[in-house]
């Protein structure tokens, strides 16, 4: 592991988080007092600080050899003569090859310490038992010498490793955190996104993108479809956004889609109760750190406690509800506005609705539910891990008791069971994910990919979840952008995928489950082959996405080193995954969660099958063919049909549909007891044994019977059916497939966008000199076309150069203003515009513009007819800015 794997406790307050950068106290790595993820000098957040007299080619230069030199020198005086006497071989050595060789020496060293520290805590333990069995004497002292000597070279291990990190890279605090007020200006001046409705007072959790948001969204979705759709040949659609009631039943949504939640039992105010019990722990961290500082002698026992608190909030989301509701009164923990807090209760995150005219009562209730519950305020994340939940059609208010709490679901199970089927069918969400929709078209995307597997869906929509409260702008929202895949594979054959070698050398950062229990930091130093090995990850189509989403953030300009996978715990894991991987992204407000990949295994798909008594299976042809034993049910029909009238079909068909192990336990029980309690679906009847009853699609509804409120019970007799060995050629196997499921949060990713490429000139006496520093395939706009004078000629030619950008598929503004070159410069590159291409004088005796690239603020001249297909190869990744130098002539063009 590298040496710069740090556990961040991101505060909810960026500003907060800011102020205590350098509390040794803060939750990092043992030996380092930093709080954010660390860049390499390569990876700065930044690629270029410029001066009012940056233009100037040898004034450059002279800054670049100067800025080397200055690094030389702080390298040189921060590593002892003894640390460069053990690496005379590092010399003479390419940059690339020293940081390597550096990492190593890191790396091992990293090794020795861990198991210096741990020789130390023994040596300490075996002290402290010695000091209870005697009061003194040569063995105590001996025991105390040894520990004295552990801790003394456990210190000197520190500081080497110390000074390996100062050589190695270079802390640098990120821009969209040093200039945080100048970020947020810059967003709403320049309306990349503002609050919807703002004339009347906003509506928490609702967004607006402007134009320039909205063509930063447009090819944030484009390059999703290129790195994905295009390129793994993926079968994209388009579902509605309505879904009925019946869908999110059977996919465990009505049940399980929740969040905790608490109240203000005096002003009814509402929070998510993970997210407050961390700003809870927040505050009381702060509090401990004063209390450090102010009494040294209990400075280790305060310590200690830090890190229990520390150790807590990392896992405040995987609490269940009875720990949330012991850690609330353990911190006595109080409203912000000082009043009492409710016990945390479940809150389903679904818009509930009504879908035609016709409402029921419960329909009635549910939408005033939903209703109710969009008015809450707090700070919430998307919680699909949750059980014990509430309908969405009872109401979100929080139990008063015990008594109360228990009446209430009594009358909303009974309200439930009375409605009737037509009624039910009326009801339906809001779509909580653009999942299902590739689910219940299964059957078709299976068809269209020629009855094969492997194949993956996608889709680009919306999603809505009623958030208890929705902050961070658009991190936490109620109606947002996501982009979904659904991998469907055999499940047996998901260990291998075809183009993994051509990921599996990438370093991940990946921060496993036993890493976050021990309060570790991301595994940055692991192949990701070496990690679906030693089952970090848990098969090779999981780690291909990770790979594939890894790479995707890289493109959209995410750095580096504020990237990271962090899996989820058993505690953690929505309820119909595996296995889970989170893609977070270092922002402002810590750590934020802008991708997840499930391993959903055949849930979604068994379960719509059970519900809809429809095949959605697939299909392999086995070659040989299998000889397999079964147990083949022999009936009384005639029995049957006397005892259970309407219900024979029914009977017969479910015990048809039984899986070999359920007919061995029902042939055994009827030879014990002589009878079997069988549960139907009351649609069983009416659905053929095809659509019912196909190989793994379906379990004996007698398994199901939780999730059907419709269902009865039966008892057959040993009379009725006997089961009789017999063997079978199998040509074909039926098997419901597993599925793998990358999903996106679009809006997030913009955000983490916007924060990354924020970046300032840092001029003095000019802080909002600020440019956003999009890659430029994915900038709003491309190219900025500036005329220096409105002379008809310079027009003319920047029209016919539009033109040809058009054809291009290239997006220019022209800015024709009064404005002083340097402030229309200035504000293209507020934009984050990557080029600009201006008709000055000169083009009016030779026909030439000149070219110039945002981040450096350096200018080329080159003949009009060049510049479309120039553009074009930068734009498109073809070619870089380096190459463009060395080919056309440098120019100097003062901006102020």
């Amino acid at each position: 592991m590298l040496a710069l794997q740090f556990r961040l406790c991101c505060f909810a307050s960026a500003r907060r988080y800011y102020s205590s950068l350098f509390a040794a106290s803060i939750c990092c790595s043992s030996s380092s007092s930093r709080i954010f993820p660390i860049q390499p000098r390569s990876e700065a957040l930044c690629s270029s600080r410029s001066s009012s007299s940056s233009n100037s080619s040898s004034n450059s230069s002279k800054k670049k050899s100067h800025d080397a030199k200055m690094g030389e020198d702080t390298a040189a005086a921060t590593t002892d003569p003894q640390q460069q006497q053990q690496q005379p071989e590092l010399q003479g050595q390419d940059e690339s090859e020293v940081q390597q060789q550096l990492q190593q020496q890191l790396e091992q060293l990293q090794q020795q310490l861990q198991q210096q520290r741990a020789e130390a805590a023994r040596l300490n333990e075996t002290a402290r038992v010695l000091r209870k069995q005697h009061d003194g004497g040569p063995e105590v002292a001996a025991a105390a010498a040894a520990v004295a000597a552990a801790r003394e070279r456990v210190q000197q291990l520190e500081q080497q490793e110390l000074l390996l990190q100062q050589q190695l890279q270079q802390e640098e605090v990120p821009h969209f955190i040093k200039y945080k007020q100048q970020f947020e200006r810059l967003l709403k001046r320049r309306f990349f996104v503002v609050p919807s409705f703002e004339i009347y007072g906003g509506s928490a959790g609702l967004y607006d993108l402007g134009p320039p948001g909205c063509a930063l969204k447009n090819e944030v979705e484009n390059l999703w479809r290129s790195h994905f759709v295009l390129e793994e040949d993926m079968l994209e659609i388009s579902g509605t956004c309505l879904t009925p009631y019946a869908v999110l039943k059977a996919s465990g949504h009505v049940d399980r889609f929740t969040d905790f939640m608490v109240e203000d039992e005096v002003t009814g105010e509402c929070f998510r109760a993970d997210k407050y019990l961390e700003e809870v722990i927040d505050k009381r961290i702060e509090e401990l750190q004063q209390q450090q500082q102010q009494q040294q002698e209990q400075q280790q026992q305060v310590q200690r406690e830090i890190e229990e608190l520390e150790l807590l909030r990392r896992q405040a989301d995987a609490l269940s509800q009875q720990q949330l509701q012991q850690h609330f009164k353990s911190l006595a923990a109080k409203s912000p506005a000082g009043n009492p807090l409710s016990a945390p209760y479940p809150f389903n995150l679904m818009f509930a609705l009504n879908l035609g005219p016709k409402q029921s009562s419960s329909s009635s209730s549910s939408s005033s539910s939903s209703s109710s519950g969009s008015s809450s305020s707090g700070s919430s994340s998307n919680g699909e891990n949750r059980s014990s939940a509430q309908d969405p059609a009872s109401s979100p208010k929080a139990p008063s008791s015990s008594k109360d709490s228990s009446s209430s679901k009594d009358s909303s199970s009974s309200s439930k069971d009375s409605s009737s089927s037509s009624s039910r069918s009326s009801r339906g969400f809001l779509r909580p994910e653009t999942a299902q929709s590739m689910f219940v078209n299964f059957r078709r995307l299976y068809e269209q990919s020629s009855s094969k597997l492997p194949f993956a869906a996608a889709q680009i929509g919306l999603g809505f979840r009623n958030e208890i409260s929705p902050r961070g702008g658009l991190l936490r929202t109620r109606e947002f952008w996501m982009a979904e895949i659904e991998y469907f594979c055999h499940p047996e054959k998901k260990q291998q995928h075809e183009k993994f070698a051509a990921v599996q050398q990438l370093l991940l950062p990946l921060l496993p489950q036993q890493q976050q229990l021990r309060g570790g930091g991301a595994l940055r130093a692991l192949p990701l082959a070496a990690a679906v090995q030693q089952q970090q990850v848990a098969n090779q189509t999981l780690a291909f996405f990770l790979a594939k989403t890894f790479l995707l953030l890289l493109k959209l300009g995410i750095k580096k080193p504020f990237i990271r996978f962090r899996q989820h715990l058993n505690s953690e894991k929505a309820h119909y995954a595996a296995d889970c991987w989170d893609a977070e992204v270092f922002t402002s407000s810590g750590w934020v969660e802008v991708a997840g990949h499930a391993d959903r295994a055949a849930y979604d798909l068994s379960h719509h099958a059970a519900a809809s008594h429809v095949d959605l299976t697939a299909s392999e042809t086995l070659n040989p063919p299998l000889k397999e034993n079964f147990l083949k049910p022999f009936f009384d029909k005639k029995l049957i049909g006397t005892v259970f009238k309407k219900q024979q079909a029914a009977v017969i068909a479910a015990i048809e549909c039984m899986q070999e192990q359920q007919k061995q336990q029902m042939q055994q029980q009827l030879l014990a007891s002589g009878t079997y309690t069988l549960t139907l679906d009351s649609s069983s009847s009416s659905s053929s044994k095809t659509d019912s009853c196909s190989a793994d699609a379906v379990s004996n509804s007698s398994s199901n019977s939780s999730s059907s409120s419709s269902s009865s019970s039966v008892v057959v007799t040993k009379e009725m059916v006997r089961f009789e060995e017999s063997s079978r050629t199998v040509h074909e196997r039926r098997y419901t497939p597993s599925v793998i499921e990358p999903s996106f949060g679009i809006g997030r990713i913009i955000y983490c966008i916007l924060e990354h490429s924020f970046c300032s000139r840092e001029i003095k006496g000019q802080e909002e000199r600020v440019f956003m520093n999009f890659p430029a395939q994915i900038a709003p706009i491309k190219v900025l076309l500036l005329p220096l004078a409105s002379q008809e000629p310079l027009l003319l030619l920047l029209q016919q150069l539009r033109q040809q950008l058009l054809l291009l598929q290239l997006s220019s503004k022209m800015d024709c203003s009064s404005a002083s070159v340097g402030r229309r410069y200035a504000r293209a590159d507020e934009l984050g515009i990557p080029f600009a291409a201006t008709a000055d004088f000169e083009s009016l005796k030779d026909f030439s513009v000149t070219i110039r690239e945002r981040n450096s603020m350096q200018q080329v001249r080159m003949h009009a007819d060049k510049a479309p297909k120039v553009l074009f190869k930068l734009c498109r990744g073809l070619a870089t800015w380096q190459q463009i130098l060395d080919k056309y002539p440098l120019v100097t063009v003062p901006e102020d």
